[in-house]
């Protein structure tokens, strides 16, 4: 974990930091949080105690938790102040709770890190240069959800208040609808996504932007 100073040091000064799911703590450090990952199991942050400069891998590992995964992270129990209030700020970016929209909005930010401080990615792309994306979302949600057209559009006119595309859809045989869902799915949603929001071209450009990141820090 990064120790803050009010001025730009020459060295970046940090705790090392692990994170694995043992509960027993490692020579030289201490457990200040546990939290429950990707609803799987448990995993225990460990802090060391003496102070290095760029301790490398194991602070990359966690940078990269708590920038890119707040919305995978559950239950966090800490005694450290900073990482309580990262989690309290997180909280924000996290997907809308209405259980409909929250595993395709999970799914979009896993999907594409750069949605990450997008608390609805789904409405954004449902709302792209006034509906773009609109039918190949609706249709590969049907799909999905396995829900019915209509009972579909009930749940987004709380999403989208006024949409002329909604009054079309209500106006569609929904057989037909149920019909040409049958070729679209979560993997066109993520799809169109990726095409809203460029993913890095390769791992060399994700990693260079998570360098970068780090020295805004």
């Amino acid at each position: 974990m990064p120790v803050v100073t009010p001025y730009q040091p020459i060295y970046k000064l940090t705790f090392n930091t692990v994170i694995n799911n043992d509960a027993n703590t490692i020579s030289d450090h201490e457990i200040v949080a546990n939290f429950t990952y990707s609803q799987q199991e448990t995993q225990y942050i460990h802090k060391g105690n003496e102070l290095q400069i760029n301790c490398g891998n194991s602070w990359m590992k966690s940078y990269n938790y708590f920038t890119y995964s707040p919305i995978l992270i559950a239950d966090l129990d800490t005694t450290n102040p900073a990482m309580d209030r990262w989690y309290r700020i997180s909280q924000v970016t996290l997907p809308v709770e209405n259980d409909i929209f929250k595993n395709i909005n999970l799914a979009l930010k896993q999907d594409n890190f750069t949605f990450a401080s997008i608390s609805n990615p789904l409405k954004l792309i449902l709302t792209y240069k006034n509906g773009t994306y609109f039918l190949p979302v609706f249709y590969a949600w049907v799909q999905h959800l396995g829900i019915s057209s209509h009972l579909l559009v009930s749940h987004l006119r709380l999403l989208l208040n006024n949409n002329d595309l909604l009054d079309k859809i209500e106006k569609m045989e929904s057989k037909l609808i149920d019909y040409i869902s049958q070729d679209f799915s979560i993997n066109t949603i993520l799809f169109c996504g990726s095409n809203l929001v460029a993913k890095p071209k390769s791992m060399k450009d994700k990693i260079q932007s998570i360098i970068e990141n780090i020295r805004e820090i």
